[in-house]
């Protein structure tokens, strides 16, 4: 019997995998500006737990609340059947209006959290006292590879959690009615 599902399994043993390759690269590399992977994950919890890590992580995300999409593609027929068959305004926001915008909203969703992500970083980098960005570009004038890589890891680890915790459960239950 499996402990984890095949997928979650695969992610794992590539993830390990990773860690592997590159503990053993900075190894045999053997250098301040080519730090392991275990300095590089003590240097992440240790800003976690006793450094600015969540103070910057805290000031990105707040940067990127904002998902605005328009309904203008609403079928309003769809909207007129529904009112007259009386809905009311929760079946008809569940049944009529919410499937129409689940793919537009899914697609949107992902297309503008990625370019969010990118401006966010950038405009911390290059102006804002805080965030993700403006401490990556502090430890890169300061040359401290350890932290640089530990901030930018718990950034694609947020980034990972909005995709695989919140919009793939939720495209997956969207889509359910197609099986």
């Amino acid at each position: 019997m499996a402990w984890f599902p095949a997928p979650l399994a695969g992610r794992a043993a590539s993830l390990l995998s990773l860690l592997a390759i590159w503990e053993a690269a900075a190894w045999f590399a053997h250098s301040r500006l080519f730090p392991g992977a275990g300095a590089v994950l003590a240097t992440l919890v240790d800003e976690a737990v006793h450094g600015d890590l969540l103070h910057h992580l805290g000031a990105t995300l707040a940067r990127v609340v904002t998902l605005r999409e328009g309904a203008r593609t609403l079928d309003r027929d769809l909207a007129d059947m529904a009112e007259s068959f009386h809905f009311g305004v929760w079946r008809t926001w569940r049944h009529v209006t919410l499937p129409q915008l689940a793919p537009f909203f899914l697609v949107a969703s992902r297309t503008g959290l990625a370019l969010i992500w990118k401006i966010v970083l950038v405009v911390e980098l290059l102006g804002r006292p805080d965030g993700i960005g403006y401490a990556i570009q502090v430890f890169f004038q300061l040359f401290d590879v350890r932290r640089l890589i530990a901030y930018a890891l718990a950034f694609v680890a947020v980034v990972l959690a909005v995709e695989w915790g919140v919009l793939q459960p939720l495209e997956r239950r969207l889509a359910r009615w197609r099986r």
